[in-house]
């Protein structure tokens, strides 16, 4: 009852996984459904800033148009599911806590999104990146994308850069 904690807008996607967590024996009471998870934290499904030990997410990619404020975000001014769910996941994880994302190759490699990605690393320490095949989400989507797994930094770390290497990964076949 208090291990998984899941969110998602599409009501059939809602209902599939309490289900399932109902059949093998866990808690579903804590899967939501939420039109904009974005909006604003809500104390009512306990989805507030350092609250999760770990979290595994495939966020949403592609243009936002939902009612969140821009200007309170820090790591982006765009208006990107990708790139606003990687900040809000991370302020949702505890301090020392652990991140496995997945994330389009535009966060990772658009010269733009420089303040993006110094924003993500004074936050966390990456340590080890997959590249995924660009058909790994097909027929959905051909996009190229890639699994972070991070750490986010204790408090008294955060702004400081990671001293050691970030493990690499190349997955060429998915099966």
């Amino acid at each position: 009852n208090n291990t998984f904690w899941g969110y998602d807008n599409d009501e059939k996607s809602v209902a599939r996984t309490k289900l399932n967590m109902f059949l093998v024996g866990d808690g579903h009471i804590h899967i939501h459904e939420i039109d904009d998870s974005l909006a604003g934290w809500s104390e009512n499904i306990e989805w507030k800033e350092n609250t999760f030990d770990y979290i595994m997410t495939n966020p949403p990619m592609g243009k936002y148009d939902g009612e969140a404020k821009i200007e309170d975000f820090e790591f982006t001014n765009e208006r990107r599911y990708e790139l606003l769910f990687a900040e809000k996941v991370i302020k949702a994880t505890k301090f020392g806590g652990e991140i496995a994302i997945v994330i389009n190759d535009g966060a990772l490699e658009t010269p733009t999104r420089k303040n993006f990605r110094k924003k993500l690393l004074e936050n966390c320490n990456i340590y080890a990146i997959i590249s995924l095949t660009k058909f790994a989400f097909a027929p959905y989507t051909k996009e190229k994308t890639y699994i972070l797994f991070m750490q986010k930094k204790q408090c008294d770390e955060v702004g400081e850069f990671q001293k050691f290497p970030i493990w690499h990964f190349i997955l060429d076949y998915d099966g």
